[in-house]
C-alpha cells in the first residue's frame, strides 16, 4: 500500500538506500547484487518543509527529529499535499528487527486530509 491521506490511516515506512537524483526519472528494476537493486517507482514528486519545533518553540533541523524518533513536515507534492508525521516503531537493534528502521507515516488531520474512501 502507498501513502494514505487519511488520518486514520497508518503506513509501515521503512528507509532505504537513496538514488543518485539524475534516476529520478528513471522506473525499472535495478538488478540484485547492484547499489539499489530492486524495483524503482516515481510514485509522487515535490518539496517539503519541516515543521518540528522543541519547547521553546526554535526550529528543529529535520535530520535531528528523525534522529529522535518523530518528525512533522509539510508535503508540496504531485499526489500528496499538507502535514505528515513519521514515527519510528523499531530502532533496528531490537534482536528480531534484522538491523532495520521501521516508521509510521501518518496524516495530519488539517484541511487536506482526505476522510472519505472511494468505493466503500
Amino acid at each position: 500500500r502507498g501513502p494514505s491521506e487519511n488520518p486514520s490511516d497508518r503506513r509501515l515506512a521503512v528507509p532505504t538506500e537513496d538514488h543518485a537524483l539524475e534516476y529520478r526519472e528513471f522506473e525499472g528494476v535495478i538488478p540484485r547484487g547492484e547499489s539499489g537493486s530492486g524495483t524503482v517507482i516515481v510514485w509522487d514528486q515535490g518539496t517539503y518543509r519541516p515543521l518540528g519545533h522543541d519547547g521553546q518553540g526554535d526550529s528543529v533541523p529535520f535530520a535531528e527529529s528523525l534522529e529522535l524518533g518523530h518528525a512533522t513536515f509539510w508535503l508540496y507534492g504531485s499526489k500528496l499535499h499538507g502535514e505528515f508525521a513519521l514515527t519510528r516503531i523499531q530502532q533496528g537493534d531490537e534482536p528480531d528487527s534484522g538491523g532495520h528502521q521501521a516508521w509510521l507515516l501518518i496524516k495530519a488531520n488539517d484541511r487536506l486530509a482526505v476522510r472519505d474512501r472511494p468505493g466503500s
